[in-house]
């Protein structure tokens, strides 16, 4: 675990509140850091996505299945997902402030995550701009990077290792992994979470594995020479005792 300038509390059987706006967000910012605190500490993990759906697909597009199954394979302990509207979540700011002040209520989060508050897409900044008003107590805030079309510099200051082995043995998985010529890491396991859970998304950039891995190998060698893949974010200065 690195960060520029700080020590992180994390803990065994830590709790933590991960919130998506939208099917594949959590998993594309933070799928290889929350596999990597499941192993490490033992965290129990709080699953939250608001849209099961997107404005422009048709309706025999499950994606509550995808993310749930996606959600299974993480592994959360808990698992949300509620139904604003996509593109809409600006005129719904409140209900979803409320929402997230009843996630905290309910799971006590040690570590938050949300995405960055200057994401360019506006469902993506109410959760964020909510989560920051809602943890003020102490509470550790990471925001995660989606690089989009468009997307300004992120400017993150903490840096999770995930080029470890997660230990999988599942039988598609080490086959993923011979295709690719690829070790087990962490970073390789959320790829192939992304693409065996959100099938509907494969087609998009966003999945593609080359963009995938290079992004957490280039986060890796910001932070060090000697890290082969992480995955960046941007929070708070957090010291501990």
């Amino acid at each position: 675990m690195k960060s520029k300038g700080s020590l992180l509390k994390l803990r065994e059987n830590m709790s933590i509140l991960a919130l998506g706006p939208h099917a594949d967000d959590i998993e594309l910012g933070c799928g290889a850091t929350l596999l990597t605190l499941k192993k490490l500490y033992d965290a129990k993990i709080h699953y939250v996505v608001f849209s099961d759906h997107h404005i422009e697909e048709e309706a025999q597009v499950n994606r509550k299945k995808e993310i749930e199954e996606s959600s299974g394979m993480l592994p959360s302990d808990t698992f949300d997902c509620l139904s604003f509207t996509d593109t809409q979540f600006p005129n719904h700011w409140r209900q979803i402030q409320d929402c997230i002040a009843g996630f905290r209520r309910e799971y006590r989060p040690d570590l938050v995550f949300a995405p960055r508050l200057n994401d360019n897409h506006q469902d993506h900044v109410v959760v964020a701009e909510a989560a920051r008003r809602e943890f003020r107590n102490g509470e550790m805030i990471w925001h995660y990077e989606i690089k989009q079309i468009g997307q300004d510099q992120f400017d993150a200051n903490i840096f999770i290792d995930v080029s470890s082995p997660s230990g999988c043995k599942d039988k598609e998985y080490l086959q993923f992994l011979e295709k690719m010529q690829a070790s087990d890491t962490f970073a390789h396991r959320k790829i192939y979470i992304l693409r065996r859970c959100f099938k509907s998304q494969l087609g998009k950039p966003s999945l593609d594995v080359e963009l995938l891995l290079g992004i957490m190998k280039y986060r890796g060698m910001q932070y060090s020479s000697e890290i082969a893949y992480a995955e960046a974010f941007k929070g708070g200065v957090m010291i501990s005792p």
